[in-house]
């Protein structure tokens, strides 16, 4: 069974330790959440416990993101949000998104990469090889400057897929700019990806995040029969 995307939210709030995102629309048990938690500044960020952490970055003392998952179960879907949190106060963004057809005991590839650099027009983030066929590559990246239709041409170097951009979303809600997105491609091929890039309109501070979903390896008409490690 192919990963799906299922569908996402965003938001964001000024100067404070914690943010609350709203569940994602059509949430069911079983559903991969990733949350891409980001903020102006150095501090420690922590997803809800139960999460689990896939990457932390941080560039210097201005941008700081955190990518974290969570296979949803019964009282997720009863949720109305989550909240993430930070050890201090900060102008904070967070996108959730839900993913479908996912490998529910063992749902990200275990070659993981990510990125922080200093003012540029891009981001290129070190590549991935992933576990298994049909995987969805994904990129979650956080910058340190808002502006519309912030990121483009999202690519891989070897055996590009298709990109589906997830959101592209300003989390400017006081004085200090900033900016989220995440896109996925789904790759037939386990062969190294090479490195991931993606353009931008303007020059700032970057960090990314690149790690592939394992897909759900056995269905009976939705229901889990099995997943292969």
């Amino acid at each position: 069974m192919a990963v799906g995307y299922r569908s996402s939210t965003t938001t964001k709030i000024a100067n404070n330790n914690s943010i609350s995102g709203n569940k994602p629309a059509g949430l069911a048990v079983g559903d991969l959440l990733i949350g891409h938690f980001s903020m102006r500044g150095s501090s420690t960020p922590s997803a809800p416990a139960g999460w689990t952490d896939i990457d932390e970055r941080t560039h210097s003392t201005d941008v700081t993101s955190l990518v974290s998952y969570k296979i949803a179960d019964a009282s997720d879907v009863a949720a109305s949000n989550f909240t993430f949190t930070s050890t201090d106060s900060r102008d904070l963004g967070l996108g959730l998104t839900a993913f479908t057809g996912v490998n529910i005991t063992n749902p990200i590839g275990s070659d993981i990469s990510g990125m922080n650099g200093a003012n540029a027009s891009s981001i290129t983030i070190a590549g991935i090889t992933p576990d298994n066929a049909d995987s969805a590559i994904v990129m979650a990246v956080t910058t340190g400057s808002d502006s519309v239709g912030q990121y483009s041409s999202w690519a891989i170097a070897v055996s590009d897929p298709t990109w589906t951009e997830v959101y592209d979303y300003s989390v400017n809600p006081g004085s200090v700019d900033g900016q989220i997105g995440l896109a996925f491609g789904l790759r037939p091929e386990v062969s190294a990806t090479g490195n991931a890039t993606v353009s931008m309109n303007t020059t700032t501070v970057r960090t990314g995040h690149l790690f592939a979903i394992n897909p759900r390896v056995a269905t009976d008409g939705g229901n889990f029969i099995f997943n292969l490690l």
